[in-house]
C-alpha cells in the first residue's frame, strides 16, 4: 500500500539538504520505497493513513555500509470509510509555487500515503501544476481536484474544482470580492472556500476591520477550519450565518 516512512530513531539529518528523514513509497512500484541512509541502527515509523485509518508500525533495522537492506512491514488498516460513502481529501495544499517546495510527484505520493481518496492542489494564484498532477493521478486511477488559492492581502479563497487549463483573470492585488468570486465561477468552481478566515489577513477578519474591498459577498460556500489556527471563532460565525439561511459548511 502507499505509505510514509519516517526515521523515528537513528541518524536524522538536522539540515534537509544533507539528507531526508521522511520518505514515501513510489508511484509506479506501489508499496515500495528505496532510499540511501548513513550506516547505523534505525527505527522507522511506517504509516498509511496515519492515526486515521491505522496506527503506524515501528520497524527496527541495522544499516551496513555499501549494502542493501530489505525490510517488509505490514500496516494494519482498521477502518474503511469509503465502505460507508465517506471520502477524504486535503482541500488546502501547496506544491512548489511561491512558498511551497513540494514537487508534483511528491505531492501525489504524500497524499496517497496519507490515505486520501483524491489528490488536490491549491497553489497561490497559479494553475501551473495542474497538468502534471492530473497526469500522475490518472496513472494511479485517483481523481484529481484542481484548485488554486486566490490570494489578495485581505482574504484567501480556494475555488474548486477548476477547469484544467483555466487561468486567473482578476488581479488579487486590485480587484474586489465580487470580481474574484465571478472569476472563480468562470473557471468552473462549484465551491469557494474562505481560507483561515480569522488570521490577520483572513476574509472574516478583514470584514470586521472594513478592509475587504467590496465588503461581504454571500457567494462563498465554505469556511475553512484550520487546525493550525484558532477555529472556534470561525465555527461560531458559521452558526451566525445559518440563522439568516446562509448554509456555510466547514472545509
Amino acid at each position: 500500500m502507499d505509505a510514509k516512512i519516517q526515521i523515528e530513531k537513528g541518524n536524522k539529518p538536522l539540515i534537509e539538504f544533507f539528507g531526508s528523514k521522511t520518505f514515501f513509497t513510489e508511484l509506479d512500484a506501489k508499496g515500495q520505497a528505496r532510499f540511501a541512509l548513513a550506516p547505523g541502527d534505525y527505527q522507522f515509523k511506517v504509516s498509511a493513513g496515519a492515526n486515521f485509518l491505522s496506527a503506524p508500525a515501528l520497524v527496527d533495522a541495522s544499516i551496513s555500509p555499501n549494502s542493501t537492506t530489505e525490510l517488509n512491514s505490514p500496516v494494519n488498516i482498521r477502518t474503511y470509510p469509503t465502505e460507508k460513502g465517506w471520502y477524504a481529501g486535503d482541500l488546502h495544499h501547496h506544491a512548489d509555487v511561491l512558498e511551497g517546495s513540494t514537487p508534483p510527484e511528491y505531492l501525489v505520493r504524500s497524499q496517497l500515503a496519507a490515505g486520501l481518496n483524491v489528490t488536490f492542489v491549491s497553489d497561490h494564484d497559479s494553475t501551473k501544476n495542474h497538468k502534471a498532477i492530473n497526469e500522475l493521478s490518472e496513472k494511479r486511477g485517483v481523481p484529481f481536484i484542481p484548485s488554486m488559492e486566490i490570494s489578495p492581502s485581505w482574504g484567501h479563497f480556494n475555488p474548486f474544482p477548476l477547469k484544467l487549463g483555466a487561468q486567473l483573470s482578476v488581479d488579487p492585488g486590485v480587484d474586489d470580492i465580487h470580481q474574484i468570486l465571478d472569476d472563480a465561477r468562470r473557471m468552473g468552481a462549484v465551491a469557494v472556500a474562505s481560507n483561515h478566515p480569522y488570521i490577520p489577513y483572513g476574509y472574516l477578519s478583514s470584514l470586521e476591520q472594513n478592509t475587504a474591498p467590496g465588503g461581504f459577498n454571500p457567494g462563498i460556500d465554505l469556511i475553512e477550519i484550520n487546525s493550525e489556527v484558532d477555529y472556534k471563532k470561525a465555527i461560531e460565525k458559521a452558526r451566525e450565518f445559518w440563522n439568516p439561511g446562509l448554509p456555510y459548511y466547514s472545509n
